[in-house]
């Protein structure tokens, strides 16, 4: 139904926001601030954190108080921070180790932070953007994970390839099996799944973390294509998780 009166809407700039800290964390002026399911803010890399705040704005120590006494201010936008990166990393994303350490590497259930804007004055500049852009999924079923087969898909998105996940059905045999993802066939850098044998079970998952060539357009095609020496005809679900 639509409006019947003048609304009041809220407005603000959308870099800088307050939340409650956890109890018995301290978060440093100028680290990595993390959010965890219920909403209170942790430094970045504690376990059960699910999104990146933005970077913490003043020291706060709650070590002593309950959850919500003390209150956080984190903001988001580009920041210079001291992390070894290249003028070829410009665009690559970044993933918080601890509330201070970055990598480019996302496995493990690293956070996204953002990507890297820029070089200069000593630093680099991440860019932690002031929205999340939802994920489109594409989910992929290849038959088998023995041979080379190929399984593709297409993109209906225009975006960028973050993460590949499998699951497996079955168990492997004799060795690994690996997935290469690629984009109108140039492989995606990174962007191959290693599905260990050794203890390999039904609903074993596995990802891979795209750093380049990872680019997709509407209509492109998706491929995927076994690869390794897994004797057994297991079959398994990927997904594609491309960040709008």
């Amino acid at each position: 139904m639509g409006a019947s009166r003048d609304l009041e809407t809220l407005a603000r700039s959308g870099d800088r926001f307050g939340y409650p800290a956890k109890a018995g964390v301290r978060l440093f002026r100028g680290t990595f601030a993390a959010l965890t399911l219920a909403g209170l803010c942790v430094p970045a890399g504690t376990a059960g954190a699910v999104a990146i705040a933005g970077v913490v704005e003043s020291h706060v120590d709650n070590r002593e108080g309950a959850d919500g006494d003390l209150h956080v201010e984190a903001q988001r936008g580009c920041f210079g921070v001291v992390f070894a990166a290249t003028f070829a990393d410009i665009g690559r994303q970044v993933f918080a180790v601890d509330d201070q350490s970055l990598s480019f590497d996302g496995s493990g259930g690293r956070l996204l932070v953002g990507t890297v804007a820029g070089i200069g004055d000593g630093r680099t500049w991440i860019d932690i953007p002031l929205a999340t852009k939802d994920l489109a999924v594409a989910t992929v079923r290849v038959a088998t994970l023995v041979g080379a087969d190929v399984t593709r898909t297409i993109a209906a998105v225009k975006g960028r390839i973050v993460r590949l996940r499998s699951v497996i059905d079955g168990v492997l045999t004799t060795g690994d099996a690996t997935i290469t993802a690629a984009i109108n066939g140039v492989e995606v850098t990174d962007g191959v799944i290693t599905i260990t044998q050794a203890g390999s079970a039904a609903g074993d998952v596995d990802e891979a973390v795209p750093t380049a060539l990872n680019e997709v357009e509407p209509g492109d095609v998706i491929s995927l294509t076994v690869g390794g020496t897994n004797a057994t005809a297991t079959p398994a679900t990927v997904v594609v998780e491309i960040a709008q």
